[in-house]
């Protein structure tokens, strides 16, 4: 994650450098440490710094639905300055998830059901206040930095402008991100389903070989063969990274659960040779002459 918001800079009165901590996509939240700061150290002001705690999840310190809301936080400048040095003050939020919203589907949104391809957003509002006078103060962010295993976080836009807070107009910086799974992740999965219809392709010419020609020797192997095949593919979909728990994504609809289908009939079909090869064998076997 790599951004500066707004993207026209400006001078601001607080300043604020934030990291990206963790994305939670089954609860939907993304986790972010912020660090506050000041141009100057003189004169001594207390800024309370505001998040729009519509957008804020409920696990959040600073989240309230009941209004003055609280601050997200105080930030005292005379706090964080020592021998000519000012230290960042670090602060942590919870934020909410959404899906975002489809092409030419206005009414959906996307969800784990388009893994890998799901595509989320995270809004953002903020404002600072000074704490003697309630007079609103500039914000930008200058620097932000970190990453989630998994995910690709981009600025989608960013601006600022007046609105009417708890604490009335004030100046906020509003800003979305974009969260996606990552690139690595989209060509492993999409490496994952070629190799998986390559395997049906190779099951299905195998047990094609099996019914039409007589390879008795190989009769006992293609069907533990296919199994394994069958029961390796389901264990790799069980340990995709990031994947969602359990079966019903779109590439699981194209990808293993046709590849299982197809595998069970393969494998019925050779069960039903080897049984009828192993019944006339043992026919031959009885008729026979016996020797005395």
């Amino acid at each position: 994650m790599d951004f500066t918001a707004p993207t026209s800079p400006i001078s601001a009165s607080v300043m604020l450098s934030v990291e990206l901590i963790s994305i939670d996509i089954e609860s939907r939240t993304l986790v972010m440490d912020w660090y506050a700061r000041m141009p100057a150290c003189t004169p001594l002001v207390v800024a309370n710094i505001y998040l729009d705690p519509s957008y804020l999840d409920h696990a959040s310190s600073s989240f309230s639905d009941l209004k003055p809301y609280p601050p997200a936080y105080q930030y005292n400048n005379s706090d964080f300055y020592y021998w000519g040095i000012q230290i960042d003050a670090t602060f942590r939020t919870i934020s909410k998830l959404e899906g975002s919203r489809l092409p030419n589907l206005a009414a959906q949104r996307s969800t784990t059901n388009q893994f890998p391809f799901d595509k989320y957003t995270a809004k953002f509002g903020l404002y600072a206040v000074n704490n003697e006078t309630g007079v609103g103060m500039p914000v930008n962010i200058t620097h932000s930095s970190g990453m989630a295993p998994n995910f690709d976080v981009s600025l989608d836009w960013a601006f600022t402008a007046v609105y009417n807070t708890s604490h009335g107009p004030q100046p906020q910086l509003q800003f979305t991100l974009q969260i996606t799974r990552s690139r690595i992740i989209q060509f492993f999965m999409i490496s994952i389903s070629v190799v998986c219809w390559l395997l049906i392709l190779a099951m299905g010419l195998i047990t094609a070989t099996v019914l039409v020609y007589p390879l008795r020797k190989f009769y006992p192997k293609a069907p533990l063969m296919i199994v394994s095949v069958a029961l390796g593919l389901l264990f790799v979909r069980v340990n995709l990274p990031g994947a969602p728990h359990g079966l019903g994504t779109k590439i699981d609809t194209f990808t293993i659960l046709p590849a299982v289908i197809i595998l069970g009939v393969c494998t019925f079909f050779l069960l039903l040779v080897v049984l009828r090869q192993e019944v006339l064998a043992s026919i031959t076997e009885e008729q026979k002459p016996k020797t005395v």
